[in-house]
């Protein structure tokens, strides 16, 4: 293994850059996951070797691959950056820069969670949502506590706060936020968009031409999803990167048939695991590999990669956010019955695919090609109709009405258009009726695996664009490179068809790509979250020390409580947030008197003015301290088809103190800004 790994550097400096970049990955999650995140100055010169060997493989590419990668990466300067500003909590993007944050200060993936330390148990209830209530239809025992909707509380006694998402993100983030600041560390979601891209570049270079991976680099770069998710900071941009280093190698296992390669493809599709949790349908790609080399009768192979199996597994665990996991089942198994044993049957199938393919290959075989043909048919039948009847208007398409295989490729279609998606069918159609290889057989298959899974129901929130993000690592980058095929299929006969068949080809690649630049055209000049974190640098040093600030829950009109989380998350601040605009006066009352006792001032920021009387404990009253106002912008949620509203907004935020009415006042030594006279109690 060693002389691989020192031969693989000498002549080979592409394929060294990712594995540089896959141990960085793993050495960030150990030192996350020992609470050392201290070390993560160690960390440094693997990054700078990382970066070495790709400007080598860049320098020695062919000169029209030189050309593109550097085009890939012009262009995605200008589409993917600058990134959207997600550090207050809008959403699941905003989780991942916070949770870095956390880790960068705190050196691990949990800590205690201080704001809550002064309180008893029962007033403490007050600032998170206990698992048991969290959602309406199901109770969640995973964890015990969602607080500020980004971080689980997993022992309430101790105040143990833990990550609520895959370290891997997390960890990338809390070593660029320690390396360069938040600002800069936003840029990396950008920065894998592009790596992303090459790597799409590179695999269907490999398995097609590099004329078809240049349409698919170009139809996908251009692309809605790409844009979005290329600037906010979510996961799948991350896991869009391992996941193809996961298909670039395994196509070089394909190839060269060194079981270095298939090791390093299960190795980059464990790391994806580590990204996002639905990379446990690559397990889909990763037996139809385990099949091609059984096939292959590759002993060798398949000997090593058993030998690899414990550290692979040893990289699972570690990867593995248990809460999170086991809150995914726990939703999943309570929604739909058969998912436990139609799982346990993957995971089976996936085991015994080996010994059941070594045994009977050649009766496998010939079963197979005797009715392969049958099989495309239903096949191009089936995928047809469902392209078709979710992409053109027709009376079993309804607005409002919900049906499998339909709305998800329908409202995909309207961001990414309808061609896209005929695209990629003809090229799957073309390249299983004309043969394919055994590359090209493993892209085509993951493709359609895949699909036959994200295309059938929602495994996320039905709202757009975010929905998009369960397609983006694998499914559309694979349709990508299915409407590269298609646009690069040779047509049959003589000269003269030929060429007139690529006229219609390009002319066809320009309308799709045209059209998908118009679809994209509104997201490349928007900026969202502008000045967010501007914002909340100014207010964290406007707020006073030796205190502790109690936000209002965000709801319909109130907005503010998207604050909190980075407040805490990026300084420290206590700042707390409550699960409902309406608290039990007696435990909030019983709250601030705690909080007071243990010295520090209590504030109530809130989007209102006067403050809402269920925010004002009994015996207190509210002095106006400080008034500012948030003005950003956001890409709206929605459940209609494209377009997603583009809301710019201007909050106002009151920071109130609070003071008990019989008492004395006096303004504390620790106040940073002048009280306002305006004073709001409770009537009597």
């Amino acid at each position: 293994m060693l002389r691989h790994l020192l031969s693989l550097s000498l002549a080979q400096p592409g394929r060294s850059a990712l594995c540089l970049l896959g141990i960085l990955t793993w050495m960030l999650i150990l030192l996350a996951w020992t609470d050392r995140f201290f070390l993560w100055p160690t960390a440094l010169p693997i990054l700078l070797l990382s970066l070495l060997a790709a400007l080598i493989a860049w320098w020695n590419a062919p000169r029209r691959d030189q050309l593109v990668i550097a085009g890939i990466l012009i262009a995605g300067l200008f589409l993917y950056m600058p990134p959207a500003e997600h550090v207050p909590l809008f959403g699941d993007a905003a989780i991942y820069p916070n949770t870095g944050a956390l880790i960068s200060r705190t050196g691990g993936l949990s800590t205690t969670y201080q704001p809550l330390a002064p309180l008893s148990a029962a007033p403490s209830q007050l600032f998170y949502v206990s698992a048991l209530e969290q959602l309406d239809w199901i109770k969640l025992y995973s964890y015990k506590g969602l607080v500020y909707g980004a971080y689980y509380l997993t022992d309430p006694d101790h105040l143990v706060l833990e990550s609520s998402r895959p370290p891997l993100v997390e960890s990338w983030f809390a070593f660029l936020i320690a390396l360069a600041g938040m600002r800069l560390a936003l840029y990396a979601t950008g920065i894998f968009a592009i790596l992303s891209l090459i790597l799409i570049y590179v695999v269907g270079s490999r398995a097609f031409h590099w004329q078809a991976a240049f349409w698919a680099t170009l139809l996908l770069g251009l692309s809605y999803p790409q844009i979005y998710f290329g600037r906010a900071p979510y996961a799948e941009i991350f896991g869009q990167f391992f996941t193809w280093a996961g298909f670039y190698f395994a196509l070089l296992w394909i190839t060269e048939k060194k079981p270095f390669w298939l090791i390093l493809a299960f190795f980059f599709w464990v790391t994806t695991w580590a990204a996002r949790l639905d990379a446990i349908l690559l397990m889909g790609s990763a037996g139809l590999l385990l099949i091609l080399a059984t096939l292959e009768r590759d002993r060798r192979s398949l000997g090593f990669l058993a030998l690899s199996l414990p550290v692979l597994g040893i990289l699972a665990f570690l990867g593995t956010n248990w809460p999170y996991v086991g809150a995914t089942y726990e939703m999943y198994a309570g929604r739909w019955t058969w998912f436990t044993p139609l799982f346990l049957v993957l995971i089976f199938g996936l085991l015994f695919s080996v010994p059941v393919f070594w045994i009977w290959r050649f009766p496998i075989m010939v079963v197979l090609r005797r009715v392969a043909p049958v099989i495309y048919l239903c096949l191009f039948v089936l995928m047809g109709f469902a392209i078709l009847w979710a992409t053109l208007p027709n009376p079993w398409r309804e607005a409002g009405t919900y049906r499998d295989y339909q709305e998800i490729i329908w409202f995909s279609s309207l961001y990414l258009s309808p061609l896209f998606f005929w695209l990629a069918a003809a090229g799957i159609v073309w390249l299983l009726w004309r043969g394919v290889d055994r590359a090209q057989f493993l892209l085509c298959a993951s493709l359609l695996l895949l699909s036959a899974v994200y295309f059938f129901r929602y495994t996320t929130a039905p709202v757009y664009p975010v929905a998009l993000r369960r397609l983006l690592s694998d499914v559309l980058p694979l349709m990508a490179l299915s409407c590269g095929a298609a646009l690069t299929a040779t047509w049959p006969g003589r000269q003269a068809g030929r060429t007139f068949g690529r006229w219609i080809q390009t002319g066809l690649g320009a309308a799709t790509l045209l059209w998908m630049l118009l679809l994209s055209w509104p997201i490349i000049r928007q900026h969202e979250a502008a000045g967010s974190l501007a914002f909340i640098e100014e207010f964290h040093r406007q707020l006073p020390g030796q205190s502790v600030f109690l936000f209002e829950p965000q709801d319909a009109d109130s907005w503010v409580g998207w604050l909190a989380a980075p407040l805490y998350s990026l300084y420290g601040q206590p700042a707390v947030l409550l699960k409902s605009d309406t608290p039990d006066p007696n435990l909030l009352a019983r709250a601030v008197a705690e909080y007071e006792q243990a010295g520090q001032a209590v504030y109530v920021v809130s989007q209102h003015s006067p403050l809402p009387a269920p925010l004002l404990p009994p015996g207190y009253q509210a002095i106006v301290a400080h008034q500012t106002h948030w003005q950003s912008s956001l890409i709206g949620q929605t459940r209609d088809p494209y377009p997603p509203p583009f809301w710019k907004f201007d909050h106002p935020i009151y920071v109130y103190r609070l003071r008990v009415l019989s008492a004395e006042y006096t303004q504390p030594s620790s106040v940073g800004f002048r009280l306002a006279e305006t004073v709001y109690e409770l009537p009597r």
